[in-house]
């Protein structure tokens, strides 16, 4: 049985990303999601905002970004005002 956490995920990517600059967008020619280190210039030019330190804020970034905005709070349960 797999006893992984979605914890010990997200500490397996920071450790591997040692610090690096990161980012979490989508990819540039249609093929999906990318998690990957990227120099400021490259991220900059391909997404208009500047990399993260930390894998944890580039994954929070694409989160709140695609998250779309709700403008009663009532309907994020399912129900009407």
């Amino acid at each position: 049985m797999n006893n992984i956490t979605d914890t010990d995920r997200i500490e397996f990517l920071e450790n591997q990303n040692k610090g690096n600059d990161c980012i979490f967008r989508q990819s540039t020619t249609g093929r999906g999601w990318r998690l990957h280190q990227t120099s400021d210039r490259e991220c900059v030019i391909l997404t208009g905002i500047s990399p993260f330190t930390s894998v944890r804020k580039a994954i929070d970034y694409a989160i709140i970004q695609s998250t779309p905005k709700v403008e009663n709070t009532n309907q994020l349960d399912g129900h009407n005002a």
